[in-house]
């Protein structure tokens, strides 16, 4: 004796009867969501993205068998705030309209018409999880406007970034030093 659900059979006996009542309408609204997704797949503006990685301190120590064990030897912790401080300092108007000026002095065609908010605005930051590492990337609608924007701002961070931690005045010093022992 075979015992069968009644309930089972009915609701997919109905689902069947809905489909083929509804044929037409359902094939009609799949093919007009699959055609308008390929419209907008070929006529959509392409976007590209820039990327680029920065490594925050080594946490490790180098020596060299030229150092003496006498040196003492200093090791920076990065924490959570310096790594946000980095972030914002890259996101900073400062080094955005500094990499802007740069890509206006390079000759850059369309420097002069960028806009730094517009740049902020698609420019991403992020943390990589558990390390010192930031991933930064640039979203433009040119590939090779979107390097050379991403590369001027890295370099203007990264000369920004050497000004507070090597400010001028321990170059002078270094200098003066130089020329003591020549």
């Amino acid at each position: 004796m075979q015992h069968s659900n009644p309930l089972v059979e009915n609701y997919i006996r109905e689902l069947l009867l809905i489909y083929f009542a509804r044929q037409r309408m359902i094939l009609s609204i799949a093919a007009i969501i699959f055609l308008a997704s390929v419209a907008v797949a070929f006529f959509a503006t392409p976007r590209y993205a820039a990327q680029g990685t920065l490594l925050l301190r080594s946490a490790d120590t180098q020596r060299t068998p030229d150092i003496l064990d006498e040196t003492e030897l200093r090791i920076f912790k990065v924490t959570e705030e310096d790594l946000r401080s980095e972030i914002e300092l890259i996101r900073s108007p400062g080094v955005i309209q500094g990499a802007i000026e740069k890509l206006v002095s390079h000759n850059f065609p369309n420097a002069d018409l960028l806009d730094w908010l517009k740049i902020q605005s698609k420019l991403e930051t992020e943390v990589v999880p558990d390390s010192r590492i930031i991933n930064v990337e640039l979203q433009r609608d040119n590939a090779e406007e979107a390097t050379a924007i991403l590369n001027a701002i890295m370099d203007v961070y990264i000369f920004r970034r050497s000004e507070i931690s090597y400010p001028e005045g321990s170059k002078d010093f270094f200098v003066t030093q130089l020329e003591r022992f020549d």
